[in-house]
């Protein structure tokens, strides 16, 4: 199934979230929406001038956002090229007036492709971003899926929406309706539900195979599990992530002396 996510980036972010989606460890393609003049044919100046853009971004939006964040996913493995093609295609439909910095990953099981889109169009007007802009998002990359691989996740989706807000409605209605199948699962069912999609263990045992004595982890113990390895790994990668932005803010003034070099010698000839 493929899968789309939109956040706003946090104030002071813009140049660390860009250094993060372009990381040469996992991005393959780095291009630009709106940006032509900053795409070349080489990677690595690719990702020098999309840092420069989103960090310049950052000193002149001082106190409003200056970025959002999207990430759409592929079921599998799609080649970059498509990858890139199709993320362009829903960048036009979409964000048509945005700028927008694109970077495809190849790094885990199913290729995803992450955007940073500037919060000013290119007419210098906010980005708006109404309440139900995910759910508009979603669907429109779900048709947009659905279309190039001949599947019907958005149908299926829309049905599904469909029947539980014809539920609700009832409901609010004070009529006796049934309700959708995943509504009518117990809080126990649901807990089991959970528990077998986080693939929850006890003692190295499958809840399946626990008994009466072996108690299975709690909800408490399992988050702040998660929580202290989410935060290992945050801080590993902010240090990695600070380490090649200060290599590529040296790498980018060394471009601009040589730049200035070259200016300086012309005038000179002349």
């Amino acid at each position: 199934m493929s899968i789309l996510k939109f956040k706003a980036g946090a104030r002071g972010t813009s140049g660390k979230n860009a250094s993060y989606i372009t990381r040469e460890s996992a991005c393959e393609s780095i291009s630009f929406h709106n940006l032509e003049e900053l795409e070349t044919e080489n990677q690595y100046e690719n990702r020098v001038n999309a840092l420069s853009y989103a960090h310049n971004r950052e000193e002149e939006e001082i106190k409003g956002r200056t970025h959002y964040r999207v990430v759409l996913s592929w079921e599998g493995k799609e080649e970059t090229n498509r990858a890139k093609e199709m993320t362009h295609d829903f960048l036009q439909e979409r964000f048509k007036d945005s700028r927008a910095i694109v970077a495809v990953h190849q790094d885990t099981d199913q290729t995803h492709a992450h955007v940073w889109i500037d919060a000013r169009n290119i007419d210098d007007r906010k980005l708006h971003s109404p309440k139900n802009h995910l759910n508009e998002l979603s669907q429109s990359w779900q048709k947009q899926y659905d279309r190039e691989y001949n599947t019907n996740y958005e149908r299926e989706f829309s049905a599904k929406r469909e029947e539980t807000r014809q539920y609700k409605e009832a409901k609010h209605k004070g009529l006796e309706a049934e309700a959708p199948s995943r509504a009518k699962m117990t809080s126990e069912k649901w807990r089991e539900k959970d528990e077998r999609d986080a693939g929850v263990k006890t003692n190295g045992i499958d809840k399946e195979g626990v008994g009466r004595n072996q108690r299975f982890v709690t909800e408490r113990e399992q988050i702040s599990e998660k929580s202290e390895r989410g935060i290992t790994e945050a801080t590993r990668q902010i240090n990695r992530t600070e380490s090649e932005a200060r290599g590529l803010h040296q790498d980018v003034e060394r471009l601009a002396g040589k730049s200035k070099e070259v200016k300086d010698r012309g005038e000179l000839d002349r």
